[in-house]
């Protein structure tokens, strides 16, 4: 379902994911998964760590270090999040989501943050951006069983915002949030090439809408 041009009423509710969509955040969570492998005694190149990028943090822990216990990847997903709380102060937004963001809000539409980050980690990054008065809702891995390409996410956080998901629409940079959105049913996803994901790994999925960057998304309202 393609995107209509500007706005349409019936497109009520915006899903963002935040890393590589919405955040420069690559570096940030490299450097945080390398520092907890390290602390594992494993080694790995940024190259074997960021091709797991858009999985939960629990399901890339599980790929890293061979987890098998629930409580050693729980508390091994903490430790993660807890180095990338560190890093959240030398991240950046990428150019033009504040615009874009107003422009959602200012076309009456609700936003929702949908991504696979704990939830202090989301609040954290609200707070620190300050988006607070922009974004509606969020969803964090701490409030779903099953994270993307699932649609829970997507679902909760339609609901979140009071939406039928068919009234929504999903934007990310990888295939799991592209894939999460359309089994949600949402009336469009939007893939930016912000992230991990090429252009040729993501048209496969069929998304409604493929950008350079979520800027671009200004086009569209």
């Amino acid at each position: 379902m393609a995107l209509r041009k500007p706005l349409s009423p019936n497109t009520r509710g915006y899903i963002f994911d935040i890393d590589g969509t919405i955040m420069d955040s690559h570096d940030g969570h490299y450097h945080a998964w390398d520092r907890t492998t390290r602390a594992h005694s494993k080694t790995y190149t940024k190259e074997q760590i960021v091709k797991h990028f858009g999985k939960t943090t629990a399901q890339i822990a599980i790929e890293l270090l061979h987890l098998t216990d629930p409580e050693i990847i729980e508390r091994v997903s903490r430790e993660k999040a807890g180095y990338f709380l560190e890093e959240i102060p030398s991240l950046k937004l990428f150019d033009g989501v504040i615009d874009v963001f107003t422009k959602v809000k200012e076309g009456k539409a609700r936003l929702c943050l949908a991504s696979s980050n704990e939830r202090n980690v989301i609040e954290k990054i609200i707070h620190d951006f300050n988006l607070g008065q922009l974004v509606d809702a969020s969803v964090s891995l701490d409030d779903i069983t099953k994270g993307k390409p699932d649609p829970e996410m997507i679902l909760k956080s339609a609901q979140k915002l009071h939406l039928d998901p068919r009234e929504c629409v999903m934007v990310g940079d990888t295939i799991y949030d592209i894939q999460a959105g359309q089994r949600a049913g949402c009336r469009a996803t939007v893939a930016v090439l912000t992230g991990v994901f090429t252009r040729t790994e993501l048209e496969p999925q069929q998304p409604s809408l493929i950008l350079s960057h979520v800027k671009d998304l200004l086009s569209y309202l």
